[in-house]
Order: C-alpha cells, then structure tokens, then sequence
C-alpha cells in the first residue's frame, strides 16, 4: 500500500522492448533510496516490483496489460517519474489510501498559473466521476491531491509550489495523459449498494 507522498524524483535511464512488453531502467537521485530486488516500488503511481538495483539504477518489468492502462508506453529517455516506496507498518499516514493500481487515465485540459502554485484541470472519462467529490482523494501520477471541484467531467486540482518541486508536474503539457487512481473507497461503498457483486 501506498499513500501518495512522494519519496524522489527518477529519471528514465533506458527503455528496452520485450516480446512481454517494456524492460526500464530507471536512475534515482543519489542517496535518495535503497532499493532491493522483488520489493514494490510506485512508478507515477503504478506498483511494479524492482528487478535489481545498481550503481542508482534500478529495473522494472512493464507487461503489456499495464501499458494499456497507464501512460508508461509514452515515457521516454530523461523523462522524470515519481517514486514512492509501500508505507511502513511504522510510517506515518500523510496521503490516503492508494494501491499503485491504475483505473484509467485522464487528459489535461487547463494549468492555470496560482501564485507559485498551478491549477490543473483533467478530463476524466464520464463513467468514473461518480468516485469523485469535492475535497475528496485522487491519486494524479501516483500523487495524492485533493479535488477542488468538479465542473462538467473535469476535476479541478491545486498544485502547490512544494508538489511542483518534488514531483514530476512541472514537466507537464495540456494534452498530455496522466495516471489516475480513485479513491478506493468509494469503490468499497459501490461494491456494499451492490450487494458485492463486481461493478
């Protein structure tokens, strides 16, 4: 489990294309982490598990089902993704609940200049605004933020100057597609209203 903080910034070192999918490797800032092969690491929010890591460089496998949903088939050399290792049973909770699991992906519609900070706005597919609500949680590139509001089927979220700094948002244009993972307890209360059948 994850909860959306992000730990350190990597960049993509190398892509390498497999009959599976995507071979990455990924170099991460020095002294930043201490990665051990099989344990999961949250790469713009999806978990993968590291293969090995060397010399700051760490590899992951992308297989073919998760290129589908998530944004990594676009990624490429020098791109900046946000790392964050599972929470320890020690840690503090800063973020909410997110699983590294994508549900889809959004489209940036606006960024809108706010003080240091920015406003983004993302278009969302129609069928899943029903887990989103204002003030609520949403994982944007594996990132915890809040919804400021909801305006026809696009949410409205604050980056402050501290995200824009840790994390990879800067980089990004109107147009380009984010990672987005829902609240997952909203799909918790669907699921109860639907006597636990899978909707």
């Amino acid at each position: 489990m994850f909860t959306g903080i992000i730990e350190s910034k990597g960049k993509i070192n190398q892509i390498v294309e497999n009959s599976e999918g995507l071979t990455l490797f990924i170099q991460v800032e020095r002294n930043k982490m201490n990665l051990s092969a099989g344990e999961s690491i949250a790469v713009n929010g999806v978990c993968l598990t590291v293969i090995s890591f060397e010399k700051y460089i760490f590899l992951v496998e992308v297989v073919k089902e998760t290129l589908s949903k998530t944004n990594i088939s676009a990624f490429k050399l020098n791109h900046e993704v946000n790392l964050e290792r599972p929470l320890k049973a020690s840690g503090r909770f800063g973020g909410h609940i997110v699983q590294g699991h994508i549900d889809f992906l959004g489209c940036i519609q606006n960024i809108i200049p706010v003080g240091l900070g920015i406003e983004m706005r993302i278009e969302l597919p129609q069928e899943q605004l029903k887990y989103c609500v204002p003030k609520g949680s949403i994982a944007i590139e594996g990132i915890s933020l809040t919804i400021a509001k909801i305006i026809k089927n696009t949410i409205v979220v604050a980056i402050i100057p501290h995200t824009l700094q840790m994390t990879n948002l800067w980089q990004k244009n109107i147009n380009d597609m984010v990672n987005v993972e829902v609240d997952i307890l909203g799909k918790y209360v669907e699921s109860l209203f639907h006597g636990g059948k899978n909707v």
